[in-house]
């Protein structure tokens, strides 16, 4: 088994990525994604895996899953290593809620945007 420190910087594919958000950040398994989110877990292994490349719809649809389990990163990231690395947003969203529009894209857009300006995530 790895060492639980990862070097994201050293993960090449999406599937990577997508494999590391879900076992090592929000660690769950593809058969609890699938009861919580509806994504078959056929579906998750081959895009994990690289067997199938990840649709447009499909990177959509994986940052729902996974901002519902309150982690932010963006497509970008996702797709290529650069842009927003993932980062749990538990404390910015909960402050937020009150204010914001029903809708999960308006609640991502505005706490990207904040946490560029504030510079939470830089190192």
């Amino acid at each position: 088994m790895q060492d639980s420190t990862v070097d994201i910087k050293k993960m090449t594919t999406p599937g990577e990525r997508l494999k590391y958000i879900r076992e090592r950040l929000v660690k769950l398994s593809r058969a609890e994604i699938q009861e919580k989110h509806g994504l078959s877990q056929d579906t998750l292994a081959a895009w994990e895996n690289g067997k199938i490349k990840i649709t447009e719809k499909g990177i959509e649809r994986c940052i729902k899953i996974y901002n519902a389990e309150n982690l932010l990163f963006s497509k970008e990231w996702l797709l290529t290593g650069e842009g927003l690395n993932p980062n749990f947003s538990f404390e910015l969203i909960d402050i937020l809620k009150p204010f914001l529009p029903n809708g999960d894209r308006h609640k991502l857009m505005i706490t990207f945007l904040l946490q560029k300006k504030l510079n939470i995530f830089d190192r």
